[in-house]
C-alpha cells in the first residue's frame, strides 16, 4: 500500500516497505537497506547494498567538518549522493520506486554536542522527498536533544526487535556496535526498554592511525594491529579520563577524546598504537559493565569494527565464549544500522517512541524525526 497524507496523519496503516539509509562517522560510504515492518515485532529484510563515497566527496565532507564553510552546498552533495544510491539500489534489485512507502534518512553526523543542545546530521530530507516523490523521515536526533536527551544511541529499540526475532535468546545480553563510536545496548529481557550509551571511541582513531602512518583508509582484518604490542598502561591511563567514569546516559562526538587519547599513545610505534587502540574498545566495554545491573551472558558484536580480527580477539580475551558476531547467528552485520533507520522511520511515522530515558536520558518517551512529504509544485 502506497501511503498518502490522509493515511499518515490518521495512522491508517500496518506494515510499510521502508528504505533505511546510514552514513557512519567513519565516512566509509552509504548503506541502503529495504525493510518491511510495522515498527514493532514484524520485520522482514528485503535487501541491502553498500555504496562507497567517491574520494572527492569524502574529501569535501572532511574539509567541511573542519571549516564549516557552505553547509547548503555540502548538504546538497550528500543528499544527491544518497538519492543516486537509492536509484542504483532499486535498479539493481528490480524494485519499482512506487512500491516504497517511506525512507529513513539518517544524514551524516558532522557535530554532536548534546550538552550544548545540538546535534547536526547534515542532509536535506525535503529535497530527497521532492526528488523521489516519497515521504522521508530525517533529523532523527533533534527532538531528543531538545527534550534533554543525548540524541544517541538511537537503535536500542531495533536491537530489542532483533533479539525478539531470534529463537535462542539468553538474557541479559548486549549488542555492542563498533562504528566510528562504540555503543552498547543492554537488554535485561525481551520486553523492557534496553539501557544504552556510548562506551568510547570505535574505529575513528584506528582509521586515523591507518591514514597517518600506513596510507590506508582502515586496518583491514586488523593486520597492522596484530603486528603490534598492546600497551596496557596506556589503556588504563585513557580509561582514567573523566568521560569514561561518567554515569550513563552519555554520548560522544567522534573528535571529543581524540587529542587526549592520541597524547597517551604518542610514544608508541605505529603498529603498537594500532594494537593498543584496538584493545581499548574491548577494555572500554569491560569497564562499561560497572554501569549495568549484571554482566551480559551474551555479547552480539555489530558494526564495521566486527571485521577487525584484532578488535574481536580483545573481546574474546575479555568475555570468552560469550562473544558472537551478529553474522554468526544469521543476521547481516552490514545491513543492521541501515535497517534500523527504516524501522525508526516507520515508528516515527506512526508516532511511536524511538528514545527513552534508559536509552538517551530524554525526559519522556519521544518519537524522533522530521517528516518531509513531497511538495506539490
Amino acid at each position: 500500500m502506497r501511503i498518502d497524507e490522509e493515511n499518515i496523519y490518521n495512522n491508517n496503516f500496518d506494515s510499510l516497505l521502508a528504505l533505511g539509509l546510514m552514513s557512519g562517522t567513519s565516512l566509509d560510504g552509504v548503506d541502503v537497506a529495504l525493510l518491511s515492518t510495522d515498527g514493532n515485532k514484524n520485520i522482514i529484510s528485503r535487501g541491502y547494498s553498500n555504496f562507497n563515497f567517491p574520494k572527492r566527496l569524502k574529501n569535501k565532507i572532511e574539509k567541511f567538518i573542519i571549516n564549516r564553510n557552505n553547509p547548503f552546498f555540502i548538504s546538497r552533495l550528500i543528499t544527491d549522493f544518497h538519492i543516486c544510491c537509492i536509484k542504483d539500489f532499486m535498479n539493481k534489485n528490480n524494485i519499482k520506486i512506487e512500491s516504497i512507502d517511506l525512507i529513513g534518512f539518517h544524514g551524516h553526523t558532522v557535530f554532536h554536542k548534546p550538552n550544548e543542545g545540538w546535534s547536526w546530521q547534515i542532509g536535506d530530507g525535503q529535497h530527497m522527498s521532492n526528488s523521489l516523490k516519497i515521504p522521508v523521515v530525517s533529523n532523527f536526533r533533534y527532538r531528543d536533544v531538545c527534550l534533554g536527551g543525548e540524541g544517541a544511541p538511537l537503535v536500542p529499540i531495533w536491537h530489542l526487535s532483533l533479539i525478539n526475532s531470534f529463537k535462542y535468546k539468553k538474557f541479559p545480553c548486549a549488542f555492542l556496535n563498533i562504528g566510528g563510536i562504540a555503543n552498547i545496548s543492554y537488554l535485561m529481557n525481551n520486553e523492557d526498554i534496553p539501557t544504552s550509551f556510548d562506551i568510547g571511541p570505535g574505529n575513528t582513531l584506528l582509521d586515523f592511525i591507518m591514514k597517518e602512518y600506513f596510507n590506508r583508509e582502515f586496518d583491514k582484518n586488523g593486520v597492522e594491529a596484530e603486528k603490534g604490542n598492546i600497551c596496557y598502561d596506556t589503556i588504563q591511563n585513557i580509561l582514567s579520563e573523566s568521560w569514561f567514569n561518567l554515569e550513563p546516559p552519555k554520548s560522544l562526538d567522534k573528535n571529543e577524546l581524540n587529542k587526549s587519547i592520541l597524547r597517551y599513545t604518542g610514544h608508541l610505534s605505529p603498529n603498537d598504537k594500532a594494537a593498543t587502540l584496538a584493545k581499548l574498545i574491548s577494555s572500554a566495554a569491560k569497564k562499561s559493565i560497572s554501569f549495568l545491573t549484571s554482566p551480559p551472558r551474551v555479547w552480539y558484536i555489530c558494526g564495521g569494527g566486527r571485521l577487525n580480527k584484532s578488535i574481536i580477539k580483545g573481546f574474546h580475551e575479555e568475555f570468552g565464549e560469550t562473544v558472537y558476531l551478529v553474522d554468526e547467528i544469521g543476521w547481516n552485520g552490514d545491513s543492521i544500522e541501515a535497517e534500523a533507520f527504516a524501522y525508526l522511520a516507520v515508528r516515527s511515522m506512526k508516532g511511536m517512541a524511538c528514545t527513552w530515558k534508559n536509552t538517551t536520558g530524554v525526559r519522556h518517551p519521544t518519537a524522533g524525526g522530521l517528516l518531509s512529504y513531497p511538495r506539490r509544485i
